[in-house]
């Protein structure tokens, strides 16, 4: 009994470090792939080389190419608080730092001086800037628009601390982290909505990951279980792929095809959700004498005509629940008004008739410069009553 016991171990052992070693080999080929030039980009691949042409006209192919794979073949790092942060990359379009915030133009010095007002700039992907160089981030545009318009005695450095797939509650964490460390902007500005409907449950990205990870590492504690069988299921548990949302998403997403009554209730939760951190985020400010300005982001769901965009014949799908929450969020706003600083930019492409993304969700550089505009119309006269 002993002995077939003993067999059926080790022959399920070897299976499964079969397993594992075919689902290294294939992680490792998707990896090289596009490195040894045997594999698209995931965009061009989707929508095809000469679509993405006409969505950067400027750009030669090899151009295209290694923005694309600058913007979505990167990795993340570990982060406390918040699970993970924008690794450190350098490279031709797009460059982030060891503190975690991408270039503009420039990479700015770390930590701020006070001979330059500093001001932080929060919120997801849009923010960092997906798709676009550091030269044409919102945080570029902010910067630059801020600079040109000689309103200020002192140089104006906006740092990019935008992170793929951060909502309001990951802001709220990094921002605290960013004080509690010395490190205290002049202003922090928060670019929100999109991503706090996409995580309606209030669970960062890799949840699952690491709740499944963890569970695991507990279970096998204090069992009397094969070293061999530990090795493997612990390997198991680290190797995923960081961008196949149906391994750790869809579990606490809710469908995007919901009702309007559905979207309402999310709407009023998502934006109660909002409103805490918010809270919470200005009594940190008021501590550290940090002045904060809220943004209500546009979004491709909500205000734009489909006729217009590049993308939309590809679908929209992943963020519909935002475009049929986003008017009950105006609604809740003109009614109640629980925010009265909260700038709406919400409603700036109704009227666009071009092409103002360069993937079904994010900003094209234009987009960016649009977005800057919007936050500093309502803004400029307060920073530079500040800081003359």
């Amino acid at each position: 009994m002993l002995r077939w016991y003993g067999t059926l171990c080790i022959h399920l052992v070897n299976t499964a470090l079969l397993l594992l070693f075919v689902d290294f080999l294939f992680w490792g080929y998707r990896e090289a792939a596009p490195l040894l030039g045997k594999e698209e980009n995931p965009l061009i691949r989707r929508y095809s080389l000469p679509h993405m042409k006409s969505i950067y006209p400027d750009y030669t192919e090899e151009e295209i190419r290694t923005l694309l794979d600058e913007t979505w073949n990167r990795s993340y790092s570990y982060a406390p608080y918040t699970q993970f942060t924008e690794a450190p990359f350098t490279g031709k379009f797009v460059r982030v730092t060891e503190e975690g915030y991408r270039a503009n133009s420039d990479i700015h010095p770390w930590p701020p001086t006070d001979e330059t007002v500093n001001i932080f700039l929060f919120g997801g992907s849009t923010s960092f800037g997906y798709g676009v160089s550091d030269r044409e981030t919102l945080a570029a545009a902010l910067e630059r628009q801020m600079n040109e318009s000689h309103e200020y005695e002192r140089e104006v450095r906006v740092y990019n601390f935008g992170r793929g797939h951060y909502y309001s509650t990951q802001e709220l964490m990094l921002f605290r982290a960013l004080l509690r460390d010395g490190f205290i902007p002049d202003r922090a500005i928060f670019v929100d909505g999109l991503n706090d409907f996409y995580h309606v449950k209030d669970l960062p990205f890799y949840t699952n990951h690491l709740t499944e990870y963890i569970d695991g590492l507990s279970w096998l504690e204090g069992r009397d279980v094969p070293l061999s069988v530990k090795v493997v299921l612990r390997l198991k548990g680290l190797v995923f792929d960081p961008m196949v949302p149906n391994a750790h998403v869809t579990d606490y997403l809710i469908p995007q095809d919901g009702s309007d009554e559905e979207a309402r209730e999310i709407a009023q939760s998502v934006f109660r959700r909002y409103l805490i951190n918010q809270t919470a985020i200005r009594a940190l400010a008021e501590k550290y004498n940090v002045t904060v300005t809220s943004v209500w982001q546009p979004i491709s769901t909500y205000l734009y005509h489909e006729k217009y965009h590049a993308f939309a014949k590809f679908g929209l799908e992943q963020h519909r629940l935002a475009g049929k929450a986003y008017p009950f969020v105006q609604k809740i706003i003109e009614i109640e008004n629980p925010l009265p600083e909260l700038i709406w930019c919400a409603d700036i492409q109704k009227n666009a008739k071009k092409n103002l993304y360069v993937d079904p969700y994010h900003y094209s550089g234009e987009m960016n410069e649009l977005v800057a505009e919007c936050v500093l119309g309502e803004t400029v006269n307060e920073i530079g009553n500040e800081i003359r």
